[in-house]
C-alpha cells in the first residue's frame, strides 16, 4: 500500500500554538520543513540524523537548527530526544496517527486471516434468492425499460425479489 501524497496542514492549529509562534521565523520554517520530512520519512512521524545531516536535510545552518533544537524543546511543540551525536525530532500527532493506522492495519489483517470470507457462511435467504425468471414485467412497464432494467440489476448482482417488483408497479 504506497503512502499518502499529502497531509492534512491544520492552519488554526498552526497559528493558534501560542508555543510554536514564541519560536524564531527560522526555526517555524524549520519546523514546517521537518513535518513534509516527517511524513515521506519511513517511520511517519520522525527523524533521525546527526545535528550536520538534520540541518542540511532541512535547509539550514548548524547554528539555526541548534537553536530549533533550542526553541522545540523549551516551547514543546515537538519532541526532541539527543543521544550521543543523534538528533531524534518527532511530531506527535502524525506520528501516533501513523502507529495508529500500523496497529488497525494488522488487526485488520489478523481477523481476515481467522474469519475467512463470509461467502462461504452465508446462506442466501428465500427472499432473496428469487430470479428473474419468476418475476413477470407489470402491465405498466414498457418492455424496453423493463430490460434494461434487468439488465442493471444483473451487472449490479442484485437479484430481483418480488416485493421490489411490486414497488415498481
Amino acid at each position: 500500500m504506497g503512502k499518502a501524497p499529502a497531509f492534512q496542514f491544520y492552519v488554526k492549529d498552526w497559528l493558534g500554538d501560542a508555543e510554536l509562534q514564541m519560536a524564531t521565523s527560522a526555526s517555524r520554517g524549520i519546523w514546517i520543513n521537518a513535518l513534509c520530512f516527517m511524513w515521506e520519512a519511513k517511520d511517519r512521524g520522525k527523524l533521525t540524523g546527526t545535528i550536520e545531516e538534520l540541518a542540511k536535510l532541512l535547509g539550514s545552518t548548524n547554528g539555526d537548527f541548534e537553536q530549533f533544537l533550542e526553541d522545540c524543546k523549551r516551547h514543546r511543540f515537538g519532541d526532541v530526544t539527543v543521544r550521543s551525536k543523534f538528533v531524534t525530532l518527532i511530531n506527535r500527532r502524525m506520528y501516533k496517527e501513523q502507529k495508529e493506522r500500523e496497529i488497525t492495519r494488522l488487526r485488520v489483517r489478523e481477523f481476515r486471516s481467522k474469519k475467512g470470507c463470509n461467502a462461504d457462511v452465508t446462506l442466501p435467504s428465500s427472499s432473496s434468492s428469487s430470479t428473474t425468471n419468476n418475476i413477470n414485467r407489470p402491465d405498466s412497464v414498457p418492455e424496453q425499460v423493463w430490460n434494461d432494467f434487468l439488465k442493471i440489476r444483473k451487472a449490479k448482482k442484485s437479484p430481483l425479489t418480488q416485493t421490489l417488483a411490486g414497488v415498481i408497479v
